[in-house]
């Protein structure tokens, strides 16, 4: 018995310690988050934890446990290795997410998913999209942490069985044994479970912080993994978001999105123009001043005062794979699951494109980097693209840097490539520079206060390269009979503090441009509320098609159209209005943000929220 309690004990302060080391890792990698938290605030992320660090050694402890009570009867050496063998996979396995985390903290400023690991099934992608000095870090922290602690747990904390401590006689085995069932695997229930209380434990009871970066730091990372991936698992086949029957969201939908009168504003010169999407990979509004941002994009900014501009247009998503279905299917970010990981469903989306080709369109996609990333190729091919190019397609002899091609190198190829479409042709090109590592090929300057100066540096460089592709574009014979969609695919942290729950973290570069949009709607703004979601029901219906089946759009030209739009982040989402917003927290039903004054309006907007989130989890079943 003496034995036992000795290992358990040892067994459980060594992860503890792992944890509280790892922790403090993890605080120094993300300070630039909460710079002014105090020092006694930021300490308490190392304890307040505790219940899930102890709920994860209940998951870890059953299996050692046991076969040291093994060794303890049967002295046979495979029994300890085996032990030892369990204890060290998991000791690397926990330091791989532990500072995995750390690379994917600085791009999403999220704890890992089962969404950020599914991303894995190309890791080549995935590094290539990190900074040099993150994937080095990556690598050489988990080896170093992992060697360390699997030594001092082969040293200090492995199965070590004196002979005097060994049980020979049937009646102590019996006894033992009835002790690890009786008394051991009961205790190992309870701290699996957080203790005695009626709701099992979950990450909310780490949580102390208005800061998410703090909170997620106390939230123990191998917990909170399978737990996703077990939510991720069983929302496979059931609505985590049913807050009310199927029919009363489906009413309320349909209410949502009434119109006065089924209207369309034809802004289009001719009935056949081309369509050119330039999705412009994370651009933050806030960097325009046509749509309350500072002058970081002149030529975009100039030439969003000569088209359409939506200037509070929203992104659905979070990740460039949820943002491109969320522009050219008008499909949400569905939480938790990216749809593009699933080419089943993706098959059944509806597609601007696809609608666009009953009309003899010709379609494309063009992106300098690789479109296995996010599974973002299986999801253009499914809605029946048909040129997609990407970095493998073009001469080796272009420029690249770590994630594809420059902008700036790509806008001539792109002007190339659409010389040679047979139009009409609706093509997308995708861009790249503006994401992580930020390796534009062009010294960076001091340009912004904060962590996000090289990101902003970016845009100043991916803005140039997109003047240089109008200026050869407008040498072309096609030119003249383009509508232009710039869009970004999702936000950005930017130069200014805005956090990811706020809804203005969310606003976006939105606009039409080109010769084919009449001369009195040239310059024209619209003020109100709009979404990614909005842009393919809009576009199908300035060619007289049916947008029925964008189910979650709207379509802005119709001046009757209701001013709304969701939004979605990693561990929550939101619900705009003209009024005010509200933002929550995955699986809680409490508003943790509001600018709502009056509690009816929060009430209103909460069960709009609820109506879009059941029904756009419904939806994503169905398909």
């Amino acid at each position: 018995m003496k034995p036992m309690l000795k290992f358990i004990f040892r067994f459980i302060f060594f992860w503890l310690v792992v944890f509280f080391l790892n922790r403090i890792v993890f605080l120094f990698s993300a300070t630039s988050f909460f710079q002014e938290a105090t020092f006694s605030h930021v300490l308490r992320s190392l304890v307040s934890g505790w219940l899930l660090d102890l709920s994860t050694i209940g998951y870890l402890l059953p299996l050692p446990g046991a076969l040291f009570t093994l060794s303890v009867i049967f002295p046979v050496r495979w029994i300890t290795r085996l032990s030892n063998i369990f204890v060290a996979v998991f000791i690397v396995i926990y330091c791989m997410i532990c500072f995995g985390e750390l690379f994917l903290y600085q791009e999403w400023t999220t704890m890992l998913t089962m969404q950020a690991l599914l991303h894995f099934k190309h890791p080549g992608e995935v590094f290539r999209t990190a900074q040099p000095h993150i994937t080095f870090l990556f690598f050489f922290l988990s080896i170093i942490f992992s060697t360390g602690y699997i030594l001092f747990y082969l040293k200090r904390v492995a199965v070590r069985i004196s002979e005097k401590e060994l049980v020979t006689g049937t009646r102590q085995k019996i006894i033992l044994t009835t002790l690890s069932l009786t008394v051991f695997a009961p205790v190992n229930f309870l701290m699996i479970r957080g203790g005695w209380s009626a709701i099992p434990i979950s990450d909310s009871e780490a949580y102390y912080s208005s800061s998410q970066v703090l909170n997620d730091a106390a939230v123990n990372p191998l917990w909170s993994l399978a737990h996703n991936i077990l939510e991720y698992t069983t929302h496979q086949e059931n609505n985590p978001y049913m807050f009310m029957a199927e029919e009363d969201a489906d009413a309320g939908l349909k209410k949502m999105l009434a119109v006065e009168k089924d209207t369309t504003v034809y802004f289009l010169t001719t009935e056949k123009p081309n369509i050119v999407f330039l999705i412009l990979e994370g651009f933050t509004a806030y960097a325009l001043p046509n749509f309350d941002g500072d002058n970081y994009a002149p030529f975009l900014d100039s030439i969003s005062r000569e088209g359409i501009s939506l200037t509070r247009c929203y992104a659905a998503a979070y990740a460039s794979d949820q943002g491109i279905p969320a522009i050219l299917s008008g499909y949400p970010s569905t939480p938790k699951i990216s749809i593009t990981n699933q080419s089943s469903k993706t098959k059944n989306l509806p597609s601007v494109g696809r609608d666009l080709k009953s009309l003899g369109y010709e379609t494309g996609f063009i992106f300098g980097g690789q479109l296995n990333y996010g599974n973002i190729k299986s999801y253009l091919y499914n809605t029946q693209v048909d040129v997609v190019l990407e970095h493998n397609d073009f001469p080796e002899s272009v420029p690249s840097g770590h994630l594809g091609i420059h902008d700036g190198d790509m806008a001539p190829l792109v002007v190339s490539e659409l010389s040679k479409a047979k139009q009409p042709f609706l093509y997308s090109w995708f861009t790249i520079s503006t994401h992580s590592p930020y390796d534009i090929p062009v010294p960076m300057k001091k340009i912004s206060s904060g962590r996000e100066n090289n990101y902003m540096n970016t845009i100043v460089y991916s803005d140039k390269a997109i003047r240089d592709f109008f200026s050869m574009a407008k040498k072309e014979a096609w030119f003249s009979n383009t509508l232009f969609v710039l869009i970004s695919d999702h936000s950005h942290f930017c130069q200014r503090d805005i956090g990811i729950e706020d809804k203005e973290y969310h606003r976006i570069v939105s606009f039409f441009y080109g010769d084919v949009i009449k001369p009195e709607y040239r310059g024209k703004k619209i003020g109100s509320i709009t979404s990614q979601l909005d842009i393919a029901p809009t576009l199908v219906k300035q060619f007289h098609l049916s947008s029925e089946e964008y189910d979650f759009g709207k379509n802005i030209m119709n001046p009757y159209s209701p001013s709304f739009a969701y939004y979605d982040y990693h561990y929550g989402s939101g619900f705009v209005t003209d009024s005010c917003f509200i933002s929550r927290k995955k699986g809680e039903k409490d508003v943790f943000i509001s600018s709502c004054k009056d509690s009816v309006v929060t009430g209103l907007l909460g069960r709009q929220h609820e109506i879009f989130l059941e029904k756009s989890f419904l939806d994503y079943l169905s398909r």
